[in-house]
């Protein structure tokens, strides 16, 4: 066989060094254009997402989903549950497609997916091996506002903390006066690690306190007689007494 000539040797080693670079090209392409859609889903999932998950037919519980980026580009994602008074729960495994997501709170054994469309994500939280529907929508949670309807003058009777026990659990009930100076009542579990779960109705009629908390299904009726509250805790359809004493 004739031996190739110099000129057509390099003309074949030319072309192989282009077709080198455009396959470096294509895959460079590639490369940065699946970066920039995996960039452009990321920011879609930005932001604060609320939701409710329904306990029983009179109570719900708040839950917020917060997918954040810092000053060096590092995404993370956290869960709060505001009647619960549980903020910054870590995020794990958060996945997104641009339409599907899906992600898991190792802290309370969950998980959830769902499907994005017009910054709502419906789908399915997973706790404990039961499942219940639960829809996001995109957008910035709002505490709503406590109606408590305690005169000034009961109200300096009450200011302060006043602690109980239901069954095994320490229970506190905190009456305050927020940044604008309204009186809110507050709740807290430290056995449970919750603290802040907002009474959504409090009320002192002719000696006896009656509060309501729509968060977890109960409400408290009992007897005011200087520092102690004598009464009984109402939830899911149970009771217990309740004796509150102040701090």
């Amino acid at each position: 066989m004739k031996e190739r000539s110099e000129l057509e040797r390099g003309e074949t080693h030319l072309e192989r060094i282009m077709k080198t670079h455009i396959k470096l090209f294509l895959v460079f392409s590639l490369l940065f254009c699946a970066y920039a859609l995996a960039q452009t889903d990321q920011k879609a999932l930005l932001g604060e997402w609320v939701g409710q998950i329904k306990m029983t037919e009179a109570a719900s519980l708040n839950i917020v989903f917060r997918y954040e980026v810092d000053k060096d580009g590092k995404y993370s994602a956290f869960l709060d549950s505001p009647d619960q008074g549980a903020k910054g729960i870590p995020v794990a495994d958060v996945v997104f497609d641009g339409k599907q997501v899906s992600f898991k709170v190792p802290a309370v054994q969950g998980e959830y997916s769902g499907q994005l469309a017009n910054e709502t994500i419906t789908g399915t939280w997973k706790q404990g091996g039961m499942g219940t529907t639960l829809a996001f929508k995109k957008g910035k949670y709002q505490a709503p506002a406590n109606q408590v309807d305690i005169s000034a003058d009961e109200m300096k009777l009450l200011l302060g903390r006043w602690r109980g026990t239901v069954g095994p659990l320490s229970v506190i009930v905190r009456f305050e006066k927020n940044a604008e100076g309204n009186s809110v009542v507050l709740l807290d579990s430290p056995d449970q690690g919750a603290r802040g779960i907002p009474v959504t109705k409090a009320a002192l009629k002719d000696g006896t306190l009656s509060l309501k908390v729509s968060a977890v299904g109960g409400e408290y009726s009992g007897k005011l007689s200087g520092s102690k509250i004598d009464g009984t805790w109402t939830q899911l359809g149970n009771s217990t007494p309740l004796l509150l004493t102040k701090e």
